[in-house]
């Protein structure tokens, strides 16, 4: 069974194929990485506020699929938003969903 020690939501703000490469070679056997991708092309205000809206319906839907705890890629989205807006998201979508959210 896939995912039988975690099951590890990740909300990428572009494709995220190195991020899922570098996971499964890091983590031990039993680990699951579930992966959301964004929309994020180019640094510019339009990508950065359609993947904004994205996120939240992301972090629900690998909340719904059990995953055991959530992380939101991005830093360049949060820089926008200003000094921790990160971990403000990150505390409102875990007491939203009742999964932990966290930004790396």
């Amino acid at each position: 069974m896939y995912g039988w020690r975690a099951r590890i939501g990740h909300v990428a703000p572009s494709r995220g194929d190195v991020l899922v490469y570098e996971f499964y070679r890091m983590v031990p056997v039993g680990f699951m990485l579930l992966n959301t991708t964004g929309t994020i092309r180019q640094l510019v205000d339009t990508d950065f506020d359609k993947q904004l809206k994205r996120i939240e319906e992301a972090a629900l839907d690998l909340a719904e699929n059990n995953c055991d705890a959530v992380v939101i890629g991005g830093s360049p989205l949060f820089t926008k938003l200003g000094y921790g807006s990160d971990t403000e998201m990150g505390k409102r979508l875990s007491d939203k969903y009742g999964v932990p959210v966290s930004p790396g």
